[in-house]
């Protein structure tokens, strides 16, 4: 069971990693999920759990860890949050000019 399991993820991977979806967002990978799980468990180890934002930063960390796997940059005006992001994992990202 656990190798068809692996099987599976693995080719989801692989059609996730190039596709998008039909209103063009990109599919978030099993790996995806992963990382920006341990992104925010460093964080709350180091910052506190209360003190991490909870869902705000978690559908962050998502597209943080997606846009990383894609060599994508992110643009957002929450420099404070992926800032944060970015001290734990590397990616790409700027803050708009509003």
């Amino acid at each position: 069971m656990l190798e068809h399991r692996a099987a599976f993820d693995n080719r989801w991977n692989e059609w996730s990693a190039t596709s998008t979806g039909s209103n063009g967002f990109w599919f978030r990978t099993l790996d995806d999920w992963t990382q920006a799980g341990r992104v925010l468990a460093r964080l709350a180890a180091r910052d506190g759990y209360q003190e991490i934002g909870q869902g705000r930063l978690a559908n962050d960390a998502l597209i943080a860890m997606s846009a990383a796997r894609r060599g994508a940059t992110v643009i957002t005006a929450n420099e404070r949050d992926f800032a944060r992001l970015a001290e734990f994992r590397a990616f790409q990202w700027q803050v708009a000019i509003l």
